[in-house]
């Protein structure tokens, strides 16, 4: 873990969303490990009444929740003006639910199971994501492990993906399986 990386997780705070108490143990116990506070909602009820009086450097969303699911719950946070980093945990993952994730912001996408590599990685770079630039490592190596990236000039061209993200490289798989259905099924069409 990089110098950065640990000073973000000595003070971090993230809310875990989840309404399987299991994997609220599980995930609460991995991240605690790593230094962060830890906070957990089983529901996107209880997860209003916690943000209505405490903040968090990152959110983890699972889809399903018992009273609506984590899609919803992020995009109408995000409808409030909050731009807390999220980081989607979903044993559903799909084409058209990676493109809504990432359409309101969603910085990663995890599929169940996932790695606690895969884990960390995901909240590290949420986290580096509105890290103040002071925190924000300056060494080319620093800045691929936490998946930021030096602040372009003003004026400059928005970034392009650049592979490095999960939910990319998660949507670009999709379209390469979808375009060989595709032609598969043209091919093989009587």
């Amino acid at each position: 873990m990089s110098s950065a990386t640990q000073a973000f997780s000595r003070s971090s705070r993230l809310l875990v969303v989840d309404d399987e108490q299991a994997v609220c143990k599980i995930l609460t116990s991995l991240l605690e490990k790593r230094g962060y506070h830890v906070t957990i909602a089983n529901s996107a009820a209880q997860t209003r009444e916690i943000l209505d009086t405490n903040r968090f450097d990152a959110w983890i969303f699972d889809w399903k929740l018992l009273d609506g699911n984590g899609l919803d719950l992020a995009r109408e946070l995000r409808e409030r003006g909050d731009q807390t980093p999220i980081v989607f945990v979903t044993g559903f993952a799909n084409t058209d639910m990676a493109l809504t994730a990432a359409s309101i912001g969603i910085k990663d996408v995890l599929s169940k199971p996932f790695s606690s590599n895969d884990l960390y990685t995901s909240v590290e770079r949420a986290i580096a994501h509105n890290a103040p630039r002071d925190l924000v490592a300056d060494s080319p190596a620093d800045s691929v492990l936490s998946g930021r990236k030096k602040a372009a000039p003003a004026g400059a061209e928005p970034a392009k993906p650049d592979g490095n993200s999960g939910l990319f490289l998660y949507v670009a798989a999709a379209v390469i399986f979808a375009v060989g259905l595709l032609v598969t099924y043209y091919i093989l069409k009587p």
